[in-house]
């Protein structure tokens, strides 16, 4: 992890009381474990978190669901979302050493899998793929996840691969 204040949580000014993981060990498949000798669920990527914004179960099995297909995702409901920030934000922490300000925008091929903008949305990330192409990948495990980050003076951008083939996108206008 990059120089920072590891007492307080990536998020907010809170005591860290844990840390967070990116991605959370559940989203890495138990067959990956010990695969060719090397334990998949090691070398995880963590940020200081307070207990309010560490993972909660509830957030890795939504964005499990949404990752898999395995289950029904709640359209409604923002925890595939909130997890994909809280990566993002823990993600920022780990390459800058500070918290990053600022409401996310995020867009995701696997949340918007049916309906009329699926299509739409699915091709703005692949050009925002093309963007990123050039960009080195991130992550000690990068067939289960690998992330491209960039920013300048007034964004942060993060392009999370879950699984080689599910894309999340998260952009932060700085504050």
């Amino acid at each position: 992890m990059m120089a920072g204040d590891n007492s307080s949580c990536y998020m907010c000014d809170a005591v860290a009381t844990s840390q967070i993981y990116v991605p959370s060990p559940c989203l890495l498949p138990p067959e990956y474990r010990d695969q060719n000798g090397m334990d998949y669920q090691t070398s995880l990527i963590t940020a200081p978190a307070c207990d309010r914004h560490n993972a909660t179960p509830g957030d890795d099995s939504a964005l499990l669901a949404a990752l898999t297909a395995t289950a029904s995702v709640d359209a409604s409901s923002q925890q595939p979302e909130d997890l994909l920030e809280k990566y993002a934000r823990a993600l920022y922490f780990h390459e800058c050493g500070r918290k990053i300000t600022g409401k996310p925008v995020i867009k995701t091929g696997f949340l918007d899998r049916l309906g009329e903008d699926a299509t739409r949305k699915n091709a703005g990330i692949a050009e925002i793929i093309k963007y990123f192409s050039h960009h080195e990948q991130k992550g000690s495990h990068p067939d289960l996840f690998n992330y491209c980050f960039m920013q300048d003076n007034r964004s942060a951008t993060f392009l999370m691969r879950f699984h080689s083939d599910q894309i999340a996108v998260v952009f932060f206008i700085k504050q």
